[in-house]
């Protein structure tokens, strides 16, 4: 089975109004061979910010200890 990693930077805001930068990545797996085909399976999306992982609650992002909250938005600049 082969497999591929997927990447992406979305943007989302902070508690204090302000701009943050979240990467999210995943495992797509595909037959053996047969990446142009539908893929087999895929892996949740795991969101780390500045090597902290994050957690999925609703549409949102949290750290562990639910401290920080980060709402993902489609209409921000990330730098």
């Amino acid at each position: 089975m082969n497999f591929k990693l997927e990447q992406q930077k979305i943007c989302a805001v902070d508690h204090n109004l302000q701009i943050v930068q979240i990467y999210r990545e995943r495992f797509v797996f595909f037959t053996q061979g047969e990446e142009s085909c539908p893929p087999v399976m895929i892996g949740a999306w795991i969101a780390f910010k500045a090597d902290q992982r994050l957690l999925h609650d609703g549409r949102d992002y949290v750290t562990a200890d639910r401290s920080q909250r980060y709402t993902p938005r489609e209409s921000c600049v990330c730098y």
